[in-house]
């Protein structure tokens, strides 16, 4: 990528204004990861370093260089897989609530936990708005707004995301492709039931499955949730006879003790300001698809 500088500045605002929209904290790591050449000579790769109007600045090897995603773990609870200076998508770790609940008024959420290493990582105030839910038990790609425009922004062109979800089932489908919908209301035990006609506080969900692999003695199969809720996605594989693995709430087995293996591994949208194409997928590590039987997991890793 090559870029003619403009006016008088150090590498790091230079960076800002080739990569528009993107923060000072990225920044920093594109020039941390990076080869650079002025005027077709090497650039010492520092943010400070400055750079004169006329001056062709080249990046180079950026996505060599670039550090792999992993998955949260205790050492390091906070993957993030995309951030800007307008929305953050990290990695929610499974067993851990999204967002604060009163009904659970002393357990940490994710936003909040978040928020707090953002605000020490860049040592100043940062707040982040969510766009969306993923339930306790679930992990996978979180969306966050940076500001209330933005949220607003998303929460309109929501219906045009797309997320995809894996899941580890005990049971597999009579047909490879197929799709589940009816109404869906909360029971007085917290979990969903169904009917095929509207009833009072129902909501319509529509789920569509595909399925991947066999895997062991279980059985992995891609879902998209096309109107409704993720928590649906549990009711509707259970009344396919295809409880997810560890969800013994609705229907699986007590052998798995702990995660339930569901996992929005994919993200597709349009970024709301810039209008750029995201795409964006994590990879779960072997151990979700070869849960260890009776063993009381250690999965919670916040």
């Amino acid at each position: 990528m090559k870029y003619k500088v403009k006016k008088a500045a150090n590498l790091l605002d230079t960076i800002m204004d080739m990569y528009h929209g993107v923060s000072r904290q990225k920044a920093k790591q594109i020039i941390s990861n990076a080869t650079f050449q002025k005027n077709g000579k090497a650039l010492v790769n520092h943010p400070k370093e400055m750079l004169e109007p006329g001056d062709f600045v080249e990046v180079i090897d950026t996505e060599k260089k670039e550090k792999k995603v992993k998955t949260p773990k205790r050492s390091q609870p906070f993957a993030i897989y995309f951030e800007d200076d307008h929305i953050l998508v990290a990695l929610k770790p499974a067993g851990i609530l999204s967002v604060a609940d009163s009904s659970h008024p002393t357990e940490k959420s994710y936003h909040k936990a978040l928020e707090q290493f953002l605000t020490k990582r860049n040592e100043e105030k940062t707040r982040l708005l969510v766009v969306q839910r993923l339930d306790r038990e679930l992990e996978g790609l979180m969306l966050f707004a940076k500001s209330e425009k933005v949220q607003q922004l998303m929460t309109m062109q929501w219906p045009q995301v797309t997320i995809k979800l894996i899941a580890i089932t005990e049971g597999r489908p009579s047909t490879d492709t197929c799709e589940v919908a009816n109404w869906l209301r909360e029971s007085s035990l917290r979990t969903l039931v169904a009917s095929a006609k509207e009833m009072p506080n129902s909501n319509y969900g529509k789920t569509a499955i595909k399925y991947v692999r066999e895997e062991g003695s279980y059985h992995v199969l891609e879902i998209q949730v096309i109107e409704g809720r993720n928590k649906q996605i549990r009711l509707h594989l259970s009344d396919l006879g295809c409880p997810i693995v560890g969800d013994r709430k609705y229907g699986a087995n007590g052998s798995v003790k702990r995660q339930i293996r569901l996992a929005a591994n994919i993200m597709e949208l349009k970024h709301p300001i810039t209008g750029r194409l995201l795409q964006l997928s994590y990879q779960p590590p072997q151990s979700f698809y070869l849960p260890l039987g009776n063993v009381n997991e250690q999965y919670k890793v916040l």
